[in-house]
């Protein structure tokens, strides 16, 4: 699969440390992230950090779209695959479709305004359609303004995750935070199930 990917610039400028974007368009592109093995000791459980920006960069944008793509992450510290549900630890997303608008990225942050995503992952899972105010760091996601819909479930308002590391999403019930004002909501137990093992038992 060859992708593709178009930008226009607004400016550029290293003294600034500035890049400014007036729309980025990328489409079918298959992006593969593997986490190599390595040595087991006492302390490591395969942390992942993440930079967004370094040097002091700061990128703009006014419009960003992403068109049928797949992202598959694998952690080859762990051979197996859960048989069901969400497996954060060999992830597959395919048919994502993104469009963002009034972006920035600085540091360990992105923050933007969403107003389409859908995908769908190797579980089952499918996100028919999400809008939201968003931010997201290397310890949380905050959802504003959020409209999120699956063909199950419609969430609406308000939703945040808070966490040490996207490490933590291997152990969404244990190691994640969840806050949520909800309104006008209906959640399906189906659509819970995908993040929550053994919630059928």
């Amino acid at each position: 699969l060859v992708g593709t990917l178009a930008i226009d610039l607004n400016k550029v400028s290293l003294k600034d440390k500035l890049i400014d974007i007036a729309n980025a368009n990328l489409s079918d592109v298959d992006v593969q992230i593997g986490l190599l093995k390595r040595p087991a000791a006492p302390s490591d459980d395969s942390i992942m950090h993440v930079q967004f920006m370094v040097g002091g960069m700061t990128v703009k944008f006014d419009e960003f779209a992403i068109a049928n793509t797949r992202v598959r992450v694998n952690d080859f510290n762990s051979d197996s695959i859960l048989p069901k549900g969400m497996d954060f630890k060999h992830l597959d997303i395919s048919a994502i479709n993104l469009t963002a608008e009034d972006g920035t990225i600085v540091g360990d942050s992105v923050v933007g305004k969403i107003t389409h995503l859908s995908a769908k992952e190797r579980s089952g899972f499918v996100l028919t359609d999400l809008t939201t105010q968003a931010r997201v760091s290397v310890n949380d996601i905050n959802l504003e303004k959020l409209n999120l819909k699956t063909p199950n479930s419609e969430l609406k308002n308000y939703l945040s995750f808070r966490f040490n590391a996207y490490h933590d999403f291997k152990d969404f019930l244990n190691a994640v935070r969840i806050k949520a004002d909800f309104d006008n909501t209906k959640f399906s137990l189906k659509d819970l199930g995908y993040f929550l093992r053994n919630l059928d038992k």
